[in-house]
């Protein structure tokens, strides 16, 4: 099982998210948004390079 870590940013009419693993250090795995919330929802996510 691997450690991670939710991170969460709420808003108005938005919401952003990030997850990070955590091995001997933080490592971001993804990230994202949902924008316009209550209008016309965006799923906006981003992963990231694993290193």
């Amino acid at each position: 099982m691997t450690d991670a870590i939710l991170v969460l940013n709420g808003g108005s009419s938005s919401l952003k998210f990030a997850v990070f693993q955590w091995r001997d250090e933080l490592h971001l795995l993804v990230r994202g948004s949902v924008s316009s919330i209550g209008e016309r929802p965006r799923l906006h996510v981003a992963p990231t390079a694993m290193t």
